[in-house]
């Protein structure tokens, strides 16, 4: 499954896509598709920001408002690379916040995928997560020449949390791609790669890792995008 990562532009065309809100934008709520809220913490990276006391809170009254539906999955307030610092953030926000629930993230710190950090972190969520979803979060990894690695920590996720959702936070930039993560055993991606590549003008393929030129609009281009992402 490929979720959409939200943009203000598609909001009308995304109401039949699972969807993804990165705080603080505002969801688009129904009981039908899977939608996660997102910490921010990407865009935090990006930006040089950091979740102060004010940021927990407001994300902790977001989750509260509209985190509700069982449909909805609210993601912890992770730091991008950093297993530590987010395990940390985790624990702290779930103690303060307990009514809520937030779904843990794994962090890596490079591209190369440490294995014996990445089973530090997960039995140390299983001991305390109440959420049916657990993430992954993609640093820049290739799930093709990664495969085995990746294909280990989805086992090791499996056999410490029953029935979870596996959802990997930035990936699936073509259609293969998404498939590839999938085959993994995970059971959904999502990414901003099929707006961004609208707004290049550039369409996705079926079963394929290529894409082609295309002169229709941005909304016409990433909707074809995210509908190839998900067959």
């Amino acid at each position: 499954m490929y979720i959409c990562a939200a943009h203000k532009q598609l909001k009308p065309m995304l109401q039949d896509f699972n969807r993804l809100y990165a705080f603080p934008n505002i969801p688009d709520l129904d009981d039908q598709y899977k939608i996660i809220l997102d910490s921010g913490a990407f865009g935090l990276s990006k930006s040089g920001g950091k979740m102060d006391a004010q940021y927990l809170q407001q994300l902790a009254e977001h989750y509260r408002n509209h985190g509700k539906q069982k449909n909805v999955y609210c993601i912890a307030p992770d730091v991008f690379k950093n297993s530590h610092k987010s395990i940390r953030q985790y624990k702290e926000f779930i103690a303060r916040y307990p009514d809520i629930k937030v779904v843990p993230v794994l962090q890596f710190s490079s591209t190369s995928i440490d294995l014996f950090n990445a089973k530090k972190q997960i039995d140390e969520y299983s001991r305390y997560s109440k959420s049916g979803m657990i993430c992954i979060s993609n640093n820049k990894f290739n799930s093709r020449k990664q495969y085995e690695e990746l294909k280990y920590i989805v086992k090791k996720i499996r056999l410490k949390f029953k029935n979870v959702w596996i959802h990997v936070l930035g990936a699936g930039y073509s259609h293969n791609n998404v498939k590839d993560w999938i085959e993994l055993g995970v059971n959904s991606v999502d990414s901003i790669s099929y707006y961004t590549d609208a707004q290049a003008k550039l369409k996705w393929l079926r079963d394929s890792y290529q894409t082609e030129p295309e002169n229709a609009t941005f909304e016409e281009i990433a909707l074809n995008n995210a509908t190839v992402a998900n067959l």
